[in-house]
């Protein structure tokens, strides 16, 4: 079973796009970090009906700014789409044979595009910037898609690139002017796949990725390439290497031998590892980053419930949340933290084959999740207040109607931390449609969620049968039952023989 195959069932092909703005909210005040006041999810459109091959990408820039990257396998282009601070912008790469598989996108300081990608009609890994005087495509190496890549630029401005070559080895390519330098980095690894590369202090290249069955990182320490086992037998995907302020390696990756999402830190002497999530099938395209402080953050799509979430170390313990529940959302996610702590996603969803961007807020958030467990009569209906802002409490209920109807509130509840309230909607009637939607109310404000349709389905029939049936049955009974006395009776007499 392929990759893909594992994720979901059916997997529809790619579809025509079209470019879709939406504004976002505007940043408010940042509650203290040491309690989990949790976020409210922004989630906005970047391309719909489309298809993509691979990891989608994202930086902030300068500003705080997102800025996307991702392959579109209806034109067979890199699209490249940046946050103005009022709407997007599209600014896709020109056409360089047919771009397929995962991107990588880095700025450079002065917020310049850097992006590697894999072009599936030459076999070949190539390299697309935008400069003054607009884009530059150069091809770089031979390499195969499947085993992902990574791009990081240097202090003056060089782009490196790991990637498997086409042999399967681990390579390493670097521009200085119009020329790359190509080197085997591991010419054991067999076959090597997910590379993450980050430039240390020093200016030199570090190397996170897999390799028969093992995690390694490989350093460049100045005249030749120090390898190092990091996990062995742990069958590590989706890797991310990251340094944090004091240049300490952190790396996140998914173990499909234990098949869940692992964080592992260098303390000087050894690697300490940790789980982050075992709940379900997570850890699927993973990818890690760290705050200002160092501290880690993961995207991944969990398989089981089909839902992007986001992970992240408060006070010594992960906290894990659902950043996107619609169907099947999620794949191919990338990270980034601002430096006001707000975590920034880009991922795609297989419901609406769309290309989305997701950001968490700190104002006071509350949504309704789909209902489940329908009955012709029943609902079960989720309410999750997912940050209370600068609040310290929150009286969280739940409205339900008769489409178009009139509102009838239940179920009020006082939450002092994000969390869920589940309750049972009763006296509904068969085959009608509803609509639901949460709320919470903060000093006597009320701020209202998403709304939520659902259908009760039809009624069973109701079982009828004639009256001479029935008393044919009703005697048939009778003679079940004596016979079944009368094997008991003989059994017992066995017994006292």
């Amino acid at each position: 079973m392929t990759e893909r195959e594992r994720r979901v069932i059916h997997a529809p092909g790619a579809f025509a796009g079209a470019l879709i703005v939406l504004v976002l909210l505007g940043v408010l005040a940042v509650p203290e970090a040491h309690a989990d006041t949790g976020f409210a999810w922004q989630i906005a459109l970047i391309q719909s009906d489309v298809g993509i091959g691979g990891a989608t990408s994202i930086v902030l820039d300068s500003n705080g700014y997102p800025r996307l990257a991702y392959a579109d396998t209806d034109t067979g282009r890199v699209q490249y789409v940046r946050w103005t601070g009022e709407s997007w912008d599209a600014n896709p790469a020109p056409q360089s044979g047919y771009a397929y598989g995962p991107v990588s996108l880095a700025l450079d300081v002065k917020d310049r595009p850097h992006i590697a990608f894999f072009d599936a009609q030459a076999g070949r890994i190539k390299y697309a910037n935008l400069g003054d005087f607009g884009w530059r495509v150069l091809a770089v190496d031979d390499g195969l898609y499947e085993g992902h890549l990574s791009i990081a630029i240097d202090a003056d401005g060089n782009p490196h690139i790991a990637y498997p070559w086409d042999n399967g080895r681990l390579r390493h390519a670097r521009l200085q002017g119009s020329t790359w330098t190509m080197e085997t980095v591991d010419p054991d690894s067999v076959i090597a796949r997910y590379p993450s590369i980050v430039i240390d202090a020093l200016g030199h290249p570090n190397i996170a990725y897999y390799a028969k069955g093992n995690l390694y990182r490989a350093q460049w320490i100045g005249y030749r390439w120090n390898i190092e086992a990091v996990e062995n037998a742990s069958n590590p995907q989706f890797v991310t290497l990251r340094l944090d302020p004091n240049g300490i390696p952190k790396i996140g990756y998914r173990s499909s031998q234990a098949n869940e999402l692992r964080y592992v830190t260098w303390n000087g002497s050894a690697w300490l590892r940790e789980t982050v999530d075992a709940a379900g099938d997570p850890g699927w395209d993973a990818r890690l980053a760290l705050d200002a402080s160092g501290e880690p953050h993961f995207s991944y799509y969990e398989r089981t419930e089909g839902v992007l979430k986001y992970a992240r170390k408060l006070g010594g313990s992960w906290i894990i949340h659902v950043v996107d529940f619609s169907r099947v959302s999620g794949w191919w996610s990338d990270l980034a933290i601002g430096t006001d702590g707000r975590p920034h996603f880009s991922y795609y969803s297989w419901g609406d084959h769309s290309v989305r961007y997701a950001v968490g807020g700190y104002a006071l958030g509350i949504r309704l999740w789909p209902a489940r467990d329908l009955a012709p009569t029943s609902a079960t209906l989720r309410a999750e207040l997912m940050s209370l802002g600068t609040a310290p409490q929150a009286i969280v209920a739940i409205e339900w109607r008769i489409a178009g109807g009139e509102w009838s509130r239940l179920h009020e509840t006082t939450l002092t931390a994000p969390g869920m309230v589940v309750t049972t909607v009763t006296g509904l009637a068969p085959k009608t449609a509803y609509e639901a939607r949460a709320l919470a109310v903060v000093d006597a404000a009320v701020t209202h969620g998403n709304t939520q349709n659902f259908t009760t389905p039809e009624a069973p029939p109701a079982l009828s049968l004639p009256v001479e049936t029935v008393a044919a049955l009703g005697g048939l009974s009778a003679i079940v039952v004596a016979v079944a006395a009368y094997f008991v009776l003989q059994r017992r007499r066995k017994e006292k023989k």
